[in-house]
């Protein structure tokens, strides 16, 4: 809004597409002016234009730096893919991967909106995903109460334990966790889960 921010565009070099716009944006010499004055006397001499924009001392060099940072992301996501852990990531990063690896995602490249759409809260929480991950929470909720009932039946049936069973109300407990049971197998607490985290389904049987 100030100018304080310059976007970086992609440019034609020698005959082909440079992504330059892969390091998004710049600080400009606005805003070596407006901030760089609390800390330097003269912040031009500074940061001069050409160091602000480092293509004006050396265009080859500073491609170069722009094909080594397209590269690197490039061999990074790709291990990603290569490993089938991209499968597992939230969808705005599997995208991401995706483009940083092939270029696109699904037809769409990162300036596209529909791309940038997915990383709103709004996109994430209606996604697939994060469906399994509640699914998931639900799944773990249930069966720890379940394991509660089982724990019971263990206690109450140890000979060893035959001396205190008249101090345990069994009948309450059980009463409990089938309250508790019924809760979290309902649609209604599947709604109240909505906005957590959830549960990874890989860690849940």
């Amino acid at each position: 809004e100030n100018g304080y921010l310059e976007k970086c565009e992609d440019f034609e070099y020698e005959g082909r597409m440079v992504e330059n716009s892969r390091i998004g944006y710049r600080i400009t010499a606005k805003f070596m002016r407006a901030f760089g004055g609390r800390i330097f006397s003269s912040p031009s001499s500074v940061f001069p234009e050409h160091m602000l924009k480092p293509e004006l001392q050396d265009l080859a060099v500073y491609v170069d730096g722009i094909d080594n940072i397209v590269e690197t992301q490039r061999r990074v996501a790709r291990n990603y893919i290569d490993d089938g852990s991209i499968e597992k990531a939230v969808p705005p990063l599997k995208a991401l991967l995706s483009i940083m690896a092939t270029g696109a995602f699904e037809g769409l490249g990162y300036k596209d909106p529909e791309f940038r759409k997915l990383f709103t809260r709004e996109s994430m929480l209606e996604s697939d995903w994060y469906r399994a991950r509640l699914e998931a929470k639900q799944k773990v909720d249930i069966g720890l109460w379940k394991k509660h009932a089982e724990y019971i039946d263990t206690v109450m049936a140890d000979p060893l334990n035959a001396g205190i069973s008249y101090q345990i109300d069994e009948e309450a407990l059980r009463r409990r966790i089938a309250r508790r049971i019924e809760t979290f197998n309902s649609e209604d607490y599947r709604e109240k889960l909505n906005g957590c985290i959830g549960v990874d389904p890989d860690l849940v049987e």
